[in-house]
C-alpha cells in the first residue's frame, strides 16, 4: 500500500542551529525488539499478517487461486499458511525477513502491506518459526529466531532443486494452551471474499446480513457490544465507540469496505488512526450508510403483505437501528402513516365536548374509564408482569401481542397469566411479547386479526400441574424472592408460592447460612445468583428465612440448599474430567510453573519435564470453567466444599531440579542449553553411582 505522508507547512523565524533528529545505532537492538513487541494480541497479529502477505503475494503474481491455512491440531500443534505467488529465494527470505521496515509494496495500492513489520510478527508470539520459500525451480528452508537479546536470527537450513511452483509457506509453533486458535482464525476470515482463502482445506463461514449497496451491509449483532467494521485490505478494523459513526446503539453493525488508503491504521494494524483523513471518510461512510438504509426500510415496508406487516416491520427496524440509525422520515403504508401509538376510543354517548373543543365525561364517568383501560401483560422469558397504560399502548407492544377482548376482572392475577401462558401453549402462538387485556375489542388495522381471543375461551384452558407443586394444599400460600438462575440477573422478584417453577431445578438458601459473609460483603445475595448461574446454569432460585425452611420444603420436597447443589455439581464434574485434567489445571495456576507454558517439550531431554510441560499446555481451560470460578477465596470459604483445592494432587516441582528456570519468564534459547546440560548431568552422576 503507498504510504500516507502529511504535510506540514513550518513558518519561523527563529534562527539558530538546526540539529535533525536521528536513530542511535546503539539502540537498534532495543528498538528492534520494541517493534517485534507491538502487538497487544500476538496471535491475532501472526493469522492476520501472514496472511495478508500471502494474498498480497497471489495479486502480485496474478494467482487467482486460494491461500491455504492450516490451524494446529494436538498432534501437530503449528500454524501454516500457504501462498503460490511469486515465491522467495534465499536472497528475498532475507530482504523481507532481516530489514525492518523494508517493504516490497509501497508503489502499489493493490496490496496490504506496506511498514515492513508484519513478517516479523512471529517473533512476538514465540520463540521462532520457519519459511519454506520456492522459487524458479529451488526450494529454501529458513528458520528465524529470537537471540538472548531480543533480536532476531535467521539460519538457512536447506537448499535443493524441486518441481513444486513457486510460492512460500510459514510455518508457527503454537502453544497448545492456546485453546482459542481457531475461532482467532474463523473470526479474521469471515470478511474475505469467497474463494480467497481454505481453512483447513474448507471455505470459511462468510459474515451474512442486509447489502446496502456494492460496500456496505448491515449484520446482526451477537452481543450489543460488537463493532462496526471497516474492512481494507481483508483487515477488519473495529470502529472506536467514541467515534460518532452510524448508530452504537443499534443491534446491527455496519460493515463497510474501503479502498486502500482511505483510512489509516495504527502500526500494529489492530486499530484505526483516527487521523483527518479517517474521520473525513467515517463522516462520509456513516451518511451515506443512514441514506442507504432509510431507503432499504421503506423498500422493506412497502413490501409488507398487509397493514399489520407493515407495522411489525416498521418496528423490527427502529428497534433494531437504535435512536441515530433509524430513518428520520414518517413512514408509510399504502400512503398512510404508520402509527406510533394506539388507544381505545370513548363511544360518543361517554364524552361531551364543549364549544371550545374541550372533552369531558358524562355521568358515568367510571364506567367510561373502564371501556378504555388497557392492561399490559408482559411476557418476558416465561415471567409475566403487568401494568396499567389507561390511555394508549405503543408500536412495539401492538406489533408483538396478543389482544385479549371481554377482560372485566379489576386486577390481574397469577392464575389469569397461567390462563395466558396456557392458551399461547394450546394454540401453538409464538413471538407473543405482551397481552394487551381490554373490555373492548380494540379496533385498528395495524392490528394482526390471528391475533385476538376473547378471555372467555382464555379462561376455559385448563392448567397442568407445576412440577414440584406435590404439597398437601390445592393452592400454596405465600410468596417469596426468587430469581431465575439462567438469566444471572441479580435482582429477585417477589414471586407467590404457586407460580414457582421448579421443572429445572428449584434451589434456595436463607440468609442466616451466609450471616457472616452478609455482614462482610454487602453484595452477597449478587454473588449467590452468580454462582448458581455460573455452576447450576438454570433453575429457580429462592431466598428463604430459616424460620420458613421447613415449610418451603414441605411444600417443595424436590428443592435442594444451594450450597449441597454446588457442591454436587462441582465434585460430579471432578469425576468427569479426571485426574490427569485436573494435575494439568492445577499445574497451570501454579505462577512459578508458568514457563512450562512457553517451552517445547520436543526439544526437552527429561521426560519428567516434558510431561509437566505438555500438562502445563494442555487445553482445559474451557473444561474446568466452574472449578475455576469457584477459586476466589471468597467464594471457597463461603461454600466451604472440601478438595476444591486440589491439594490431593501433587504437581512438577521445576524450582527441585531446575531453580534457573523460575528466572525467566520467557522460553530463551539458553533455556534449553540449561536443562538439557543439567539432565545429561545428573543422569551420568546417577550412571556412576550405578556401576
Amino acid at each position: 500500500m503507498i504510504p500516507q505522508t502529511q504535510d506540514n507547512t513550518v513558518e519561523s523565524t527563529m534562527t539558530g542551529k538546526k540539529i535533525a533528529m536521528r536513530l542511535d545505532e546503539e539502540s537498534l537492538v532495543h528498538l528492534m525488539d520494541i517493534l517485534t513487541q507491538l502487538y497487544s494480541n500476538p496471535q491475532r497479529a501472526i493469522i492476520r499478517e501472514y496472511a495478508t502477505n500471502a494474498a498480497d503475494s497471489h495479486i502480485e503474481a496474478g494467482q487467482t487461486r486460494p491461500i491455504q491455512i492450516t490451524t494446529p491440531t494436538p498432534l501437530a500443534p503449528t500454524f501454516r499458511v500457504k501462498d503460490e505467488g511469486v515465491g522467495l529465494n534465499e536472497q528475498d527470505i532475507e530482504e523481507v525477513y532481516s530489514l525492518y521496515g523494508k517493504s516490497t509494496k509501497r508503489e502499489t495500492n493493490e496490496q496490504t502491506g506496506s511498514l515492513g513489520l508484519g513478517g516479523k510478527s512471529a517473533l512476538a508470539y514465540g520463540a521462532s518459526f520457519s519459511i519454506i520459500g520456492i522459487k524458479n525451480g529451488i526450494r529454501t528452508m529458513v528458520t528465524i529466531s529470537r537471540d538472548e537479546d531480543g533480536t532476531g536470527v535467521m539460519t538457512v537450513v536447506e537448499e535443493s532443486p524441486t518441481d513444486e511452483p513457486n510460492g512460500v509457506e510459514v510455518v508457527i509453533p503454537i502453544r497448545t494452551a492456546h485453546y482459542n486458535f481457531e475461532a482467532d482464525v474463523n473470526e479474521f476470515f469471515k470478511f474475505w471474499p469467497e474463494g480467497s482463502v481454505l481453512v483447513n482445506g474448507k471455505e470459511p463461514d462468510r459474515v451474512e446480513g442486509l447489502k446496502l449497496n456494492d460496500h456496505l451491509m448491515l449484520v446482526e449483532k451477537q452481543h450489543y457490544s460488537d463493532d462496526h467494521y471497516i474492512i481494507m485490505g481483508n483487515v477488519a478494523y473495529p470502529v472506536p465507540i467514541s467515534t460518532p459513526f452510524f448508530s452504537h446503539d443499534s443491534s446491527y453493525a455496519l460493515v463497510a469496505q474501503v479502498g486502500m488508503g482511505d483510512v489509516n491504521f495504527t502500526p500494529s494494524r489492530e486499530d484505526l488512526k483516527l487521523t483527518r483523513r479517517t474521520k473525513e471518510c467515517l463522516e462520509r461512510l456513516s451518511n451515506e450508510a443512514k441514506s442507504a438504509v432509510s431507503e432499504a426500510v421503506k423498500r422493506d415496508v412497502a413490501a409488507a403483505s398487509n397493514h399489520a406487516d407493515a407495522l411489525r416491520c416498521t418496528v423490527h427496524w427502529r428497534k433494531a437501528l437504535g435512536s441515530t440509525g433509524t430513518p428520520k422520515a414518517t413512514l408509510t403504508y399504502n400512503n398512510e402513516e404508520i402509527p406510533n401509538t394506539f388507544s381505545i376510543e370513548l363511544p360518543t354517548s361517554f364524552k361531551v365536548i364543549d364549544d371550545r373543543g374541550n372533552v369531558s365525561y358524562a355521568e358515568n364517568h367510571e364506567e367510561a374509564k373502564l371501556l378504555t383501560r388497557i392492561i399490559v401483560a408482559e411476557n418476558k422469558q416465561d415471567k409475566l408482569t403487568s401494568h396499567d397504560r389507561p390511555s394508549r399502548i405503543d408500536a412495539s407492544t401492538a406489533a408483538n401481542a396478543l389482544f385479549v377482548y371481554g377482560y372485566k376482572a379489576a386486577t390481574f392475577t397469577a392464575g389469569h397469566k397461567r390462563k395466558l401462558l396456557g392458551y399461547l401453549e394450546e394454540k401453538g402462538l409464538e413471538d407473543i411479547r405482551f397481552f394487551v387485556l381490554t373490555q373492548n375489542r380494540f379496533p385498528s388495522k395495524w392490528t394482526d386479526k390471528s391475533r385476538y381471543a376473547d378471555w372467555e375461551d382464555v379462561r376455559k384452558v385448563v392448567i397442568q400441574s407445576r412440577a414440584g407443586l406435590t404439597g398437601t394444599r390445592k393452592h400454596l400460600l405465600g410468596s417469596y424472592p426468587a430469581w431465575d438462575v439462567a438469566t444471572d440477573s441479580p435482582y429477585s422478584a417477589e414471586t407467590q408460592a404457586e407460580d414457582i417453577d421448579a421443572s429445572d431445578g428449584l434451589y434456595y438458601f436463607s440468609d442466616e447460612e451466609f450471616e457472616m459473609w452478609r455482614r462482610s460483603y454487602e453484595d452477597v445475595h449478587t454473588m449467590l445468583v452468580a454462582t448458581a448461574h455460573r455452576i447450576l446454569e438454570k433453575g429457580t432460585l429462592v431466598r428463604l428465612g430459616l424460620n420458613r425452611v421447613a415449610k418451603f420444603q414441605r411444600d417443595f420436597p424436590t428443592a435442594i440448599p444451594l450450597k449441597d447443589a454446588v457442591e454436587k455439581k462441582l465434585k460430579d464434574l471432578m469425576t468427569t474430567l479426571g485426574d490427569e485434567v485436573l494435575i494439568a489445571w492445577k499445574t497451570q495456576r501454579d505462577v512459578s510453573h508458568q514457563i512450562m507454558g512457553h517451552l517445547d517439550p520436543t526439544r526437552i531431554k527429561d521426560p519428567e519435564l516434558q510431561r509437566a510441560c505438555e500438562l502445563a499446555q494442555m487445553d482445559v481451560q474451557t473444561l474446568v470453567g466452574p472449578l475455576g470460578y469457584m477459586q476466589s477465596n471468597r467464594l471457597r470459604s463461603c461454600f466451604d466444599i472440601e478438595g476444591l483445592d486440589l491439594g490431593q494432587f501433587e504437581v512438577y516441582t521445576l524450582g527441585r531440579a531446575y531453580p534457573l528456570l523460575l528466572m525467566s519468564s520467557r522460553p530463551h534459547e539458553h533455556c534449553y542449553i540449561y536443562v538439557n546440560a543439567v539432565y545429561d548431568a545428573v543422569r551420568k552422576e546417577n550412571d556412576s553411582n550405578a556401576v
